[in-house]
């Protein structure tokens, strides 16, 4: 065999047999690295995605923390407000809540029947320009006869003689409640008329009284009818006396 027999052979052993191959880089996963077990390099992949949160947990977290720094702002303020006007109810209402009705005064004659007048003078009145005297006063009760009732009416008497309540009470007022005597049948009053009158006494009258108030508003009872008052009063020598004229068939 010559020389270059012999060359040609090793070319050609050599550009048939290979050398083994390894990966370049670790990007040719770890098939590739006899040296890295499959299950070691998996391990390692769950543990990095369970140590990442999903995007969908990072978004229901922050809505939570932004709807909890809401509700906690609402109630601060709520309650910043509760505090405020409690604290301006309290600063409004303390001086009214020390004024009180004075001594309390009756009149000497009834208003109606059943009815006398009282009042009293409003106080004390603190020096403030937003406390309304005549709305304290419509809001404030006194006890009277055992009741306790707001005033009927208020009067502003100035700053120098002060705000007056007043109150017509119609209920236990014994000394104001007159009543009819002697109802008496007059006849007719013209013929043809178709009314019939009758008359009669007031009697228990206080005559400090004021006798056309008493006598129409005392109530009367007769012929199964009934009467606020009499329809027309008179007061004569011997007293003072209601009239009433009233529907008569029998006066056609």
């Amino acid at each position: 065999m010559s020389m270059a027999d012999s060359e040609e052979k090793w070319r050609a052993s050599s550009s048939t047999d290979s050398l083994p191959s390894y990966p370049s880089s670790l990007e040719d996963g770890p098939e590739s690295d006899p040296l890295i077990s499959a299950s070691d390099c998996s391990d390692n992949s769950d543990n990095r995605n369970d140590s990442r949160p999903s995007r969908g947990g990072l978004r229901t977290t922050l809505i939570i923390h932004r709807i909890v720094l809401i509700l906690t702002f609402i109630l601060l303020i709520g309650g910043f407000i509760f505090f405020i006007g409690g604290l301006v109810s309290a600063i409004i209402h303390y001086p009214a809540s020390q004024v009180h009705w004075l001594a309390l005064e009756s009149s000497k004659h009834c208003e109606g029947y059943g009815a006398r007048k009282y009042w009293a003078k409003m106080g004390p009145l603190p020096d403030r320009g937003w406390l309304d005297p005549m709305e304290t006063c419509w809001a404030l009760e006194n006890e009277i006869r055992g009741r306790k009732m707001k005033p009927t009416y208020c009067e502003d008497k100035g700053a120098d003689r002060g705000v007056y309540g007043h109150w017509i009470v119609d209920f236990d007022e014994g000394a104001c409640q007159p009543f009819w005597e002697g109802v008496t049948n007059k006849g007719c009053t013209a013929p043809g008329s178709g009314l019939r009158r009758f008359d009669a006494h007031l009697i228990n009258l206080d005559y400090a009284d004021g006798w056309k108030v008493m006598c129409s508003s005392t109530p009367a009872d007769f012929n199964g009818l009934h009467f606020n008052g009499a329809m027309s009063c008179a007061k004569r020598v011997d007293g003072v006396f209601g009239t009433w004229e009233i529907v008569d068939g029998g006066c056609l």
